[in-house]
């Protein structure tokens, strides 16, 4: 079900944060598994078991970035941080607005990072988008 967008009450006026998930990638943790994440298609799957010499490589986060570049609001954007980076940003500005974006194999993270605004940033409007958005990451 569609709803219809809400505006933030400080308007074009409100502060940005967006952020795709936190890494490290392609391993195992609490967050997820290196089976099932394609975060680092070749190094976790493709040649993995060329050891020190499997193909590392990421993709930019286009589409917040354009977000970001197509906004009247302040706006700052973490591609790929750390999850230290991603604490230290929502300690070091006041932001209205935090975006987090990810992929559903990655909804651990998104729900972590929604936890982490909660405690660093609990005045920030919190929104989760790509398909991690249907799982719900960030709903209390």
């Amino acid at each position: 079900m569609q709803h219809p967008a809400q505006q933030h009450p400080k308007g074009t006026g409100a502060r940005v944060l967006l952020s795709s998930v936190f890494g490290p990638y392609a391993q195992d943790d609490e967050f997820g598994s290196r089976s099932i994440n394609p975060m680092e298609l070749y190094h976790n799957q493709v040649t993995r078991e060329q050891g020190p010499f499997s193909l590392r490589m990421f993709h930019r986060s286009w589409g917040i970035i354009f977000i970001q570049h197509n906004i009247s609001a302040p706006c700052a954007v973490l591609d790929f941080p750390t999850r230290e980076r991603f604490i230290k940003e929502l300690t070091a500005q006041q932001y209205d607005i935090v975006g987090i974006s990810g992929i559903i194999v990655n909804v651990g993270k998104v729900r972590e990072m929604c936890r982490l605004v909660r405690e660093h940033s609990p005045h920030s409007t919190v929104s989760s988008a790509g398909t991690s958005r249907r799982s719900r990451a960030c709903s209390t």
